[in-house]
């Protein structure tokens, strides 16, 4: 009867917001507008508790590629509808773990949350010393947004559900229609590279995007063609087929390079090394890299293939990602990477504010590093000219400081870590292989450019840690969705 009568209550409370919130809009107008959104946020995160964080996160999921970006009060701009229902699944996720303290404790003292709350701790301390206070604040506001919606209800999802593999068709079946809109509009450029970064708006705000979210389906994809059998299987397999047509004309090496690196890691994989000896790899590359540097340097300068030249091939775009001297877009991305570590040297304990590099960089370039994309103002910049600092380590560092990049990199390793032990265990072994393939991507993607704020490609990066989590040795003991 208690339960009767909570479920009850929920309801009551869900729906009265909701009428408010048709009041509101009918008698008050656009005056209220933030009143407004966050009667409509609260209420939609009661009824998403009603309705059980399983079906709420595919509800989610579900409007990523296709929602597009408006503007509301001022100049603010919303990602409508699903940055509405990512604050209204966190107000749900919060509903559950007030219900639920014991399995949200599990989770908190996982070794990948603790390093994800040492990353956000020292972003909270970067923002009190923000040189841009309301831009750092509104900057970890979205991340702690992200962090309890993707990671906190992906935690939640994962531990609940056997059908672990469903969570990415809610994201997958809309996003073809994007695809295939995208690849319509291309066509009537002939697929010209030089349009393939405006032909994915208004969904995607460009090809890099739009690429990631690609790159990260794709192994999930594959896992499902390897999976399926009979109609299914020749339906994902045309959805595979698709995928590898639609990123080889999006034109973005930078997924060029992330499936190239995971294929390798996947490959890797088979031989069942253990974390400890990718760990070794990595070192030991690294020192043949610092060994070798000169005549690595000397091959990179001499490299002309430049991914801008009019009727560049594959093999000339390709080759092209080591050209550090011509190519525009690689020369900017260095002078943005040199940018960032000379912001971490001046101020390396709390960075300048998260959020902040856009509006703080310019004094760091050299105008001998500059190109002929460099711009010095960030206020209407050309398409195509803006980003950040092009790499997401690079940016923790320069914005927050060395602690919170130290817990982000552990962070990013310990899901590794997790990621082949779970694999090696043969805990849902194939699609833990995709899934850790599919975080490959887009944390190799992460390192030319950064997406942690666009929640089309964030929600990506924190599911695949909680799917680990989740699937480390923590077991839900909740019955909530």
């Amino acid at each position: 009867m208690n339960g009767v009568l909570r479920n009850t209550w929920y309801w009551l409370a869900g729906s009265a917001l909701l009428a408010i919130l048709i009041l509101t809009l009918i008698f008050l107008g656009s005056w209220y507008i933030q009143l407004i959104t966050a009667i409509a946020i609260v209420g939609g995160g009661i009824i998403f508790h009603m309705i059980g964080i399983r079906w709420s996160f595919h509800a989610m999921m579900l409007t990523f590629p296709l929602s597009i970006t408006l503007p509301v009060s001022g100049e603010s701009l919303v990602m409508f509808p699903s940055e509405l229902l990512v604050m209204a699944l966190a107000v749900s996720v919060i509903l559950h773990w007030l219900r639920f303290g014991s399995e949200f404790m599990l989770w908190l003292k996982h070794p990948v949350t603790i390093a994800l709350a040492g990353y956000l701790f020292f972003l909270l301390i970067s923002g009190i010393y923000s040189e841009m206070l309301m831009v750092s604040v509104k900057s970890i506001i979205i991340k702690l947004l992200y962090v309890i919606s993707f990671y906190g209800g992906a935690c939640i999802y994962f531990s609940n559900t056997r059908n672990t593999n469903d969570f990415f068709k809610f994201y997958l079946f809309p996003f073809l229609v994007i695809i295939l809109i995208t690849l319509a509009k291309h066509s009537e450029y002939s697929f010209s590279k030089d349009v393939s970064g405006y032909v994915t708006k208004p969904f995607y705000q460009d090809h890099t995007i739009y690429s990631a979210a690609m790159a990260f389906l794709l192994p999930l994809v594959g896992f499902q063609v390897k999976k399926s059998s009979g109609y299914t299987r020749l339906l994902y397999l045309a959805i595979f087929i698709l995928f590898t047509v639609a990123i080889f004309f999006a034109g973005s090496r930078a997924a060029w390079l992330s499936l190239g690196i995971t294929l390798c890691f996947g490959l890797l994989l088979v031989f069942r090394i253990p974390p400890s000896g990718y760990l070794i790899m990595v070192l030991l590359s690294a020192l043949l890299v610092l060994i070798k540097s000169d005549e690595i340097l000397w091959m990179l300068k001499s490299n002309r293939f430049d991914s801008n030249a009019r009727n560049a091939d594959i093999g000339e775009q390709t080759r092209s990602v080591i050209n550090i001297t011509n190519d525009q877009s690689n020369a900017e991305r260095i002078n943005r990477w040199k940018c960032a570590w000379r912001m971490f040297e001046e101020k390396p304990l709390a960075g300048f504010g998260p959020g902040t590099y856009q509006f703080t960089y310019f004094p760091f370039q050299r105008e001998k590093e500059m190109t002929r994309i460099s711009v010095t103002t960030p206020y209407n910049i050309e398409e195509g000219k803006g980003g950040t600092a092009h790499n997401e380590f690079l940016l923790v560092l320069a914005e927050s400081g060395v602690a919170a990049a130290i817990f982000f990199t552990a962070m990013v390793l310990l899901v590794f870590g997790y990621g082949i032990i779970n694999i090696h265990q043969g805990n849902n072994g194939l699609f833990s292989l995709a899934m850790l393939l599919a975080f490959t991507t887009y944390v190799t993607h992460s390192l030319f450019n950064n997406f942690l704020d666009t929640d089309k490609t964030a929600v990506f990066f924190f599911t695949a840690m909680a799917y680990f989590v989740s699937k480390s040795g923590t077991k839900s003991q909740a019955t909530g969705i």
